[in-house]
């Protein structure tokens, strides 16, 4: 009877998200992304000058345990280069300047999950409506990393006066950077930035960039 009431009591505890959440295993945010993480990191550094979103997208791959790299993207052509599309292509050239948002990426990021015959699928988060609350609420809180469009200095995006404002929430600004947020505290956002490596800065000043830079997120899950 004693061994019954324990099972009864296991099973109750991991239909709880403490035992099984959306998304990855607990020890395998933080500590996959930022060690694989630091290989990709040092790749973009010293080879490109632009393409922090392909750089991001393989370190949320690595939380999976997909070992990718931009090699991958542009020699198998998960990736496509326009001179004319930055919403669903990335725009320019990878190695002298360039950008792209979330849905190129979430493109790319599925045709390389689909060659690789996975139940996996990257997802837009809400189709660039999701506030920064509900990303710590619906996400960062069940241990699901989430690509995120912020900006490289940490400040408010700084508008391409050379390009016509499209759509905000696709409107290319020169300090774009796309990074990997995994952890959220009382007072911290913390993140992966494929140049800088793991950061932390203010939670709130955080939220506030990313909302300033129109929304753009993506994040990997079962397909539905």
């Amino acid at each position: 009877m004693k061994k019954i009431i324990l099972f009864v009591l296991a099973l109750s505890l991991c239909g709880t998200s403490s035992c099984y959440s959306r998304g990855i295993n607990r020890h395998h945010s933080a500590q996959t992304i930022a060690s694989y993480a630091e290989k990709v990191g040092r790749y973009k550094n010293n080879q490109l000058h632009s393409g922090s979103e392909i750089v991001s997208l393989c370190n949320l791959l690595a939380a999976y345990d997909y070992k990718a790299t931009v090699d991958d993207f542009v020699s198998f052509g998960y990736i496509t280069i326009s001179d004319s599309d930055w919403t669903n292509c990335f725009y320019g050239s990878l190695k002298y300047d360039g950008w792209c948002f979330a849905p190129a990426i979430m493109k790319a990021g599925n045709n390389f999950l689909n060659d690789h015959n996975t139940e996996k699928k990257v997802y837009q988060t809400s189709n660039t409506s999701e506030n920064f609350k509900n990303i710590i609420k619906n996400y960062i809180d069940n241990d699901i990393p989430v690509e995120m469009w912020i900006t490289s200095d940490y400040q408010l995006p700084k508008w391409n006066k050379n390009v016509d404002m499209r759509d905000n929430a696709y409107t290319p600004y020169t300090n774009e950077r796309a990074v990997v947020l995994y952890k959220v505290d009382k007072n911290y956002a913390y993140f992966q930035d494929p140049v800088c490596g793991k950061k932390k800065i203010d939670k709130d000043k955080f939220g506030i960039i990313y909302e300033a830079c129109g929304c753009n997120a993506i994040y990997i899950e079962k397909k539905l």
